[in-house]
This record gives C-alpha cells, sequence and structure tokens, in this order.
C-alpha cells in the first residue's frame, strides 16, 4: 500500500507542535497578555484545547500544499476501533447507490427540479468505486448484552443455540450478527460526499450516539 506523503508530513510535525505548545503553556500560564495580546482564558486554562487547536492548524497549513487526493487519502486511512466500541465493517454495493439516487431524485421533485436544485442528475452519481464504506457502531456492553438477551429468549422458547465460540470478542469484524436486529438503530449519514473525512474519522462522534441510546448505528 503506498505511503501517504501527507500522513508522513503530519507525523513528523505533530510531535514538535505538542512540545513547543507544551512549553509555551508552562511559560506563558502566569502571564495575563503574550506578546502584548490579551490570552484567551480557555487557551491558558487548558492545555488540552491549546494543543489540539494548534495540531490542527499545523495539519491544515500543511494540507494546504498537497493535492486532494492526498488529503482524502489521509482522511480515508482505517483506523481500529477502541476495546470499548464493536465495529462491523461492509461495503454498501453500488446497486444500492443507484436505487437510492433515484428515490433521491424523486424526493427533489424530478428531473427538472433535480437541475435547478442541485445543477443536475448526473455528475454527483459518478464514482469510480466498487461501493460506500460503512459501518455498524455499537457499545461494547450494549453489544453483548443483545447477545445474551437473545440467548435467553432462544432457551426460553426451547430453541437449539448454535455454538458462538468462547474467544468471540468485540472490536473490528466483518460479520454483522442476527441479535443486533433487536437494538435500538441511527442512521448517520456523512455531509459532503465524504469529499474529507470517513467513518473512520468520524466515529468518536458516532460511537457517542449509539452509547446514549444504548443501540447502534449504521455509519454511512
Amino acid at each position: 500500500m503506498p505511503v501517504n506523503s501527507l500522513a508522513t508530513q503530519t507525523s513528523l510535525k505533530v510531535a514538535p507542535v505538542l512540545l513547543e505548545t507544551l512549553i509555551k503553556h508552562y511559560l506563558d500560564r502566569h502571564k495575563k497578555t503574550v506578546d502584548g495580546k490579551s490570552v484567551t482564558p480557555l487557551r491558558q486554562d487548558e492545555l488540552m484545547y491549546d494543543e489540539v487547536f494548534n495540531v490542527v492548524k499545523t495539519f491544515l497549513r500543511t494540507a494546504s500544499f498537497h493535492t486532494v487526493e492526498d488529503v482524502q487519502g489521509f482522511a480515508n486511512t482505517r483506523t481500529p476501533s477502541p476495546p470499548s466500541v464493536h465495529v462491523v465493517r461492509l461495503l454498501i454495493p453500488m446497486a444500492s447507490c443507484d436505487e437510492a439516487a433515484k428515490i433521491l431524485v424523486t424526493a427533489l421533485g424530478g428531473v427538472e427540479s433535480a437541475k435547478r436544485v442541485v445543477g443536475g442528475v448526473k455528475w454527483w452519481q459518478v464514482r469510480g468505486i466498487s461501493g460506500v464504506d460503512a459501518q455498524w457502531i455499537t457499545a461494547k456492553k450494549d453489544w453483548e448484552n443483545a447477545k445474551r438477551r437473545m440467548k435467553m429468549q432462544e432457551k426460553a422458547k426451547g430453541l437449539e443455540i448454535p455454538p458462538t465460540g468462547s474467544d468471540e470478542k468485540a472490536g473490528d469484524s466483518d460479520i454483522y450478527e442476527k441479535h443486533m436486529d433487536a437494538m435500538r438503530c441511527i442512521l448517520y449519514s456523512h455531509g459532503g460526499g465524504y469529499y474529507f473525512g470517513s467513518v473512520d474519522q468520524e466515529r468518536y462522534s458516532i460511537q457517542r450516539h449509539a452509547r446514549k441510546i444504548n443501540g447502534r448505528v449504521f455509519g454511512a
């Protein structure tokens, strides 16, 4: 897999930025002004805020010297899910996207109306990919509770429970399990058609939604 040049440059710059911010924060925390300018209280009091702000600023400055493809490649970097989250990865086939496009055109009022509203019905359907990446995301404890409830229900009905393996753990998976059907569900659609960003990048906020409803989120 080719190395993304933006990811390489960003990784080399993050540590120096964090160290520089830490030193500046330590030296400036007792000052009311820095270089004759008043210091924002949040910046002065919250080291994490200051560091994140500077990291984002450095990334945006670095990204401005790279191509759109580099930025998109960086945003689409696959990242593992945390231990507290269960993720099922899948690919939405283009056939489903084509069917959804027909429904969307109808919702916009037809072809002529879609041309006036979004400038056409073809340009936003052109994709050089085999499908759209998507993920089922749920908290590990809710995933385990749903599995436990399903086993209890099957046992109460006298049904034979197929073995699932004692070493089965939460985490990244490619298999959607039946007991997840009983969980509450949110459909999360990322705005902007992933011009920048991905489900992996947005997972932190998505998993919080799943945890709030003790259910699952389908992010696409």
